[in-house]
């Protein structure tokens, strides 16, 4: 019935009338699916204002859209147009982001001055996600610790690496899936940065 398509155009007046302003999209793949996919047909309308929406016939200056994704395969490459979503690849935190994260993660927390390179050394490949995971694993031994002894006690080092070693990276399965599109569906490029960065390019 339109319905959609007019709450799109609306969120866009919305952040026109306020500029500077943005609009993040997450998960942008499920609102800029590739129109050729039957699983799209539905949402062609919706697609299709999108771009509309996107080129501004009263002009988006000042208005910054982000469209994060993990599967940027699916994406309609109208979308990808010049003045449209430039791709930007994020790749997992080094380590000087990964002691930064950490540091985040742990101000909270009584610990016994842990060694974060240490742990640095351990997590790599890890996202922020993962390194919450490793934190929490931490802190949560930490305290099964604590009730059997007893008495409070800071999380350690050791905890950390312990709680590192026991937490998978959850990018590996996309890298996989990646490097497989990439290798023989890259014609438009969309992959580079992701094979610079896997070192084979």
């Amino acid at each position: 019935n339109g319905e959609s398509e007019r709450n799109l155009h609306r969120r866009f007046e919305q952040v026109r009338t306020g500029r500077p302003s943005g609009l993040l999209f997450d998960e942008v793949d499920a609102l800029a699916a590739r129109r050729r996919d039957t699983y799209a047909g539905g949402g062609r309308p919706l697609i299709n204002q999108f771009l509309v929406e996107l080129d501004g016939a009263r002009g988006n200056d000042g208005v910054l859209g982000l469209g994060p994704t993990n599967a940027p395969r699916f994406l309609d490459p109208a979308f990808l147009r010049p003045g449209r979503f430039a791709p930007i690849f994020i790749a997992p935190p080094d380590a000087d982001a990964r002691r930064e994260l950490l540091s985040v993660l742990l101000r909270h927390l009584p610990t016994d001055g842990a060694d974060l390179d240490a742990v640095v050394a351990r997590t790599q490949g890890l996202s922020g996600a993962d390194l919450a995971e490793v934190v929490e694993r931490a802190t949560e031994a930490r305290l099964d610790q604590a009730l059997r002894d007893g008495r409070s006690a800071p999380v350690t080092t050791r905890d950390l690496t312990r709680a590192a070693k026991a937490t998978r990276p959850s990018t590996a399965e996309w890298f996989a899936t990646a490097r497989s599109y990439a290798t023989f569906s890259n014609e438009s490029g969309l992959y580079d940065e992701v094979l610079r960065h896997l070192g084979e390019r």
